[in-house]
Order: C-alpha cells, then sequence, then structure tokens
C-alpha cells in the first residue's frame, strides 16, 4: 500500500506544529505506528510519502494556507516555489526526513520512501526543474544516512515520463495515469518507453483509474465491474513491471463495489514463479485474428510540453509510428500558449465503415472548441464547457484517411484517448520470453472499460493464432491456457515448431465469445 503524511493524516509537520518540531504531533505518529504493525501482521508492504504537491501549490485550495512553511503563518517561504532553493526551508525539511527514516526505518514491512507525490504539480514547477533535481539528490543523501537499513527511495510525477534527470537520481522509477480509455495499452505503452529513456530500473504504476477527478459524476460508474484494474495487471505482469499498479480508488471503487475478484487470477497465474531466474524479455506477440477492432491511441506527452511530431500511422497490428511518447494529449488553442501548439493528424486504413472518436477529460477553465477534419474537410465543429468531459465521435467512410484533431477556440483542450473503429487485429498479445518459459497474455481489444461504457459490441473470436519466436531455444513445448479471472488452467498439451526460425511455434487462440471470455493467460514451458 501506498501512504500519505499529510496534513489530514499521519503528518507530524503542520499548521499546529509549527517547523522542525514533532511534539504536538505524536498523536498522528502513533496511528503510523498503529498502520505499519497491523500492516506487517497482515504481511502488506509499506510505500511511505513524505510530501505531496497540494502543500505546496496555490490553486490547490488550502493547503498552502495552512503549510507550516507558509510565511503567512510562522514559516520561512513567501511563495512554495521558493522551498527548492531555501537553505533555511531544506535545513527544516532535511530534520523532517532524519526523524522519519529513523522512526519508521525499522519496519521490516517498508517497501520504500517516497520524497514526493507528483512534484510537478507544486507551484511553478516548470521554473525549476534543474533546482527539482537538485533538492531531490540532496534528500536522497539525507534518507540515505539516516536509513540504517537502506531502503528503496523514489518519487512520483503527475505527468509522463517525468523528469529523466531526476529519476537516474533514484533507486526506482513509477507512472501516475489517469483517463486513459485502455488501461492494458496504457501500460504497455508507458512502461517500455520510460524504461528506454532510465534502463535497468524498477518501473511500476503507481496511481491509475478511469478518471483522477472525484468531481465528475461519472467517476463511480464508469467502470462497475473493474475491467480497468484486470486489464491493467495483466498487462504490467507481461511489460515486465515490479508489480501491478495501484488504483487509487480503492475506497470508493474497489472496495464498495467489490471487485477485488479482479487480482484473483493474476495472483494465481503467477504464484511459485520466480520472475528474475529466466532472463525474461518482454516483447509484443504476433497474433492474428479475421476479426477488426477499435484501435487506442493514447497520447503520453502531458500538460506543457510541445509534442515533437504532429503525423502518425497506425499500422494494422495497433502500433503507432512515430510513437505515442511524441503525441500530446493537450490541445493548446489559437490565442493561450500557442508556443505549444503542434495539432496531430493521424492516418490509418479502416476496414469498413466506422467512426473516429476522442475522450475529452479535461478543458480549460476558460473553456475551447475542438475540431475533426478528414482529408482537409471538416467534419465536426464543437463548443466544450469549461472543465467538461465528454466524447466527440465522427463518422468515416471504408478506406485510408487523413483524420486532422485541432483546437480552434483560444484555449486548450485535454484529449486522453483516440479510438479508431475496425482499423486493426481485435487480439493483441504480448509475453515474458524466457530461457524455458514463456508467461504471456492475449486480450480481446474491444474489451475495455471505454468501449463497454460505450456500449460497444464485444467480439466473437474463434480463429485467433499467435505466433512465438522460441524455436531456437527448443523445437517442442508444453502448453497451458489459462482462464485470467479464476486462475484455473482452462486447456493444455503440448506442440512442435514447424520450422527452425521466427514464429515457428503457432497456437490457436481459446475461443473467446465476448461474454465471458474476452482473454487468455498463457504458459508454455520447454519440453
Amino acid at each position: 500500500i501506498r501512504i500519505w503524511m499529510s496534513a489530514w493524516l499521519f503528518g507530524i509537520e503542520t499548521d499546529q506544529t509549527g517547523l522542525g518540531d514533532y511534539d504536538k504531533s505524536q498523536d498522528q505518529a502513533w496511528q503510523l505506528d498503529y498502520v505499519f504493525d497491523l500492516s506487517r501482521e497482515l504481511n502488506i508492504r509499506i510505500m511511505l510519502c513524505f510530501d505531496y504537491a497540494e502543500a505546496f501549490s496555490t490553486p490547490f485550495g488550502d493547503d498552502w494556507k495552512m503549510n507550516p512553511y507558509n510565511k503567512a503563518i510562522g514559516g520561512v517561504l513567501n511563495t512554495p516555489d521558493e522551498l527548492w532553493t531555501s537553505n533555511e526551508a531544506f535545513a527544516y525539511f532535511s530534520r523532517r526526513l532524519r526523524y522519519i527514516a529513523s522512526r519508521w526505518g525499522y519496519a521490516t514491512n517498508l517497501l520504500s520512501w517516497e520524497l514526493w507525490n507528483e512534484v510537478d504539480d507544486t507551484f511553478n514547477y516548470n521554473s525549476h526543474i534543474s533546482d527539482v533535481t537538485a533538492w531531490h539528490v540532496k534528500s536522497y543523501g539525507v534518507v540515505r544516512n539516516a536509513d540504517v537499513h537502506k531502503h528503496l527511495i523514489t518519487t512520483s510525477f503527475g505527468y509522463f515520463p517525468g523528469d529523466i534527470a531526476t529519476w537516474q537520481n533514484l533507486d526506482y522509477l513509477q507512472i501516475h495515469f489517469y483517463n486513459a480509455g485502455d488501461m492494458a495499452e496504457m501500460a504497455l505503452t508507458t512502461i517500455p518507453s520510460l524504461r528506454a529513456m532510465v534502463p535497468k530500473k524498477p518501473i511500476y504504476i503507481a496511481e491509475f483509474g478511469t478518471d483522477w477527478n472525484w468531481n465528475h459524476p461519472s467517476l463511480l460508474t464508469n467502470d462497475k465491474t473493474g475491467i480497468n484494474i484486470h486489464n491493467e495487471q495483466w498487462a504490467s505482469l507481461v511489460v515486465s513491471a515490479s508489480g501491478g499498479g495501484y488504483s487509487w480508488w480503492w475506497d470508493n471503487i474497489i472496495d464498495p463495489d467489490n471487485q477485488y475478484y479482479n487480482y484473483k487470477g493474476i495472483a494465481a497465474f503467477v504464484n511459485g514463479e520466480n520472475l528474475d531466474n529466466q532472463n525474461y524479455k518482454s516483447v509484443p506477440l504476433d497474433v492474428t485474428t479475421t476479426v477488426r477492432a477499435n484501435a487506442s491511441v493514447i497520447p503520453l506527452i502531458g500538460w506543457g510540453v510541445k509534442a515533437p511530431e504532429n503525423l502518425f500511422t497506425l499500422q494494422p497490428n495497433g502500433q503507432v509510428t512515430p510513437s505515442t511518447v511524441s503525441l500530446s494529449e493537450f490541445q493548446y488553442g489559437v490565442s493561450a500558449h500557442t508556443e505549444l501548439r503542434n495539432p496531430p493528424t493521424f492516418i490509418a486504413n479502416f476496414e469498413a465503415d466506422g467512426h473516429f472518436s476522442m475522450l475529452i477529460s479535461g478543458v480549460s477553465p476558460t473553456g475551447a472548441i475542438a475540431e475533426i477534419s478528414i482529408d482537409g474537410k471538416v467534419i465536426q465543429r464543437k463548443t466544450l464547457l469549461p472543465n467538461s468531459n465528454d466524447w466527440m465521435s465522427i463518422p468515416v467512410p471504408a478506406g485510408s484517411h487523413k483524420i486532422f484533431v485541432n483546437s480552434v477556440g483560444s484555449d486548450w483542450y485535454q484529449a486522453t484517448l483516440f479510438q479508431f473503429s475496425s482499423a486493426i487485429y481485435a487480439l493483441q498479445g504480448y509475453g515474458l520470453v524466457g530461457d524455458s518459459k514463456v508467461l504471456a497474455w492475449v486480450r480481446s481489444r474491444t474489451h475495455t472499460w471505454s468501449q463497454v461504457k460505450q456500449g460497444v459490441v464485444q467480439p466473437v473470436i474463434s480463429d485467433g493464432k499467435v505466433s512465438l519466436n522460441v524455436c531456437s531455444t527448443s523445437m517442442s513445448w508444453n502448453y497451458f491456457w489459462w482462464n485470467t479471472v479464476s486462475g484455473t488452467v482452462h486447456s493444455s498439451g503440448s506442440v512442435s515448431c514447424s520450422c527452425g526460425g521466427d514464429g515457428c511455434l503457432k497456437l490457436d487462440v481459446p475461443y473467446i465469445d465476448g461474454k465471458v471470455s474476452f482473454d487468455w493467460g498463457l504458459k508454455l514451458l520447454k519440453r
């Protein structure tokens, strides 16, 4: 579990204590003692987060007004962003770090320390990126020296990929991602991309959800069965994340809707597996079917960064060229933030008449106007209300087309998903290929929370085939297809390579009925 030391719970330095004096916060410290003790009894590990963006950011309510570092109530900072360069503030902050590391560093169930939650949401962050990196380097040293058991140390960013220079100075990386219409595609895209930027460090998704905004009424009804959780867990496994992701909405959705069963299948599948002793390599699998599905394209550039590319080609296997690492989820208007404008064009081939859709997850407080064109002709223009979320969808005739997405109003809107109907194979596969074993996942691309919510018909897929490049290791393998929900073996057998080259091990994918079966786990063992 992940725990914040926030002003309202577990925080030991608040407006009631002042700076550097923790005597008045021993009640909160005892509560954290209790949580550590109970978690140890339940065999639960804890990531303990020291601070959070809202406390040092003026737009987020009253947190800064109540922050003991605020000079207006007796602190040492005139503005929140002075934290990164103030020696006096760092002296107080490092005192707190030493106290926390000394008091709770004993805990055998402490997984790691988290220096910050979403540090890029702090006030005026973009003007202090190098200062924030330097602050993390100094704070890392303080915690490392104070913690005799040398627990792992990390931080977090609200926007992908975060600051690479900061990541390079920490022990492991984490991703926070919301509003992705396809959580599997999000994990399958972001984790390899970040690993390429910062190699040889553990990565996993530490926050995710169908929405980040608790004020959106749709939050509680977006995904009543937890498809986003199921898909994220399986995708994290086969993309070699260091663990399954953490849903933010455990108390609002997972517990009241009893969605815990989404962890049963993945837990059984990996039970007893040693994921470190097979030299696993995470690879996309060659999976084919005559059935076509909607392609989910997820932009990975967050706020305040201009997209380096504006022309993207969607391939039949679902790959996007160039990668969506170069695609922004923010479409900037013609008056404000014009230096960040670079609206995208997509090239896609539609096998039949279909639709292009995009999920609007946020709109500027001043509103925005979204526009979609096909082959140079404007098809739809829509006025978006401030702070709203909505779908835009247009019909697209069969054939190859250029689809242009633009923001023609004064300010921005946020599009977190682009969908292309009937444009790619309906099956997708990814796997961990090891020395003598393969752990893989094959899924129907249509079974995502967003497409289920839209009422998209779940297809029957009876002709799926998967090809694997494992014949150089062995010509003969035992296979086991797993039910991903129950965590039991559905079918098994043996198979031999049809040749000695790439893709020569071929398997039929079990029947997907679109009602109760939507994906399968696969284990291959060398004979």
